[in-house]
């Protein structure tokens, strides 16, 4: 996947391969790295309605973890 976007980052598979990395860090809980791909995402590709609210169940997360560990 990471290599599909740095090769091809304008493709429209790097939108899906944006997409599918992202919920694998997120299910790692690797926040800053699901956020910056979310972000990336154009708000009109196929998972634009989705979008919004993935990304701020990331950022609730990393909010929570960061409450929890004192960060």
């Amino acid at each position: 996947l990471t290599r599909q976007i740095e090769s091809y980052p304008n493709h429209p598979t790097a939108i899906e391969a944006r997409w599918m990395l992202a919920l694998v860090f997120e299910r790692q809980r690797l926040w800053t790295e699901a956020i910056r791909l979310y972000e990336a995402i154009p708000s009109d590709s196929p998972h634009g309605g989705e979008l919004a609210g993935r990304l701020a169940a990331v950022h609730i997360e990393r909010w929570r973890e960061a409450r929890r560990t004192g960060q």
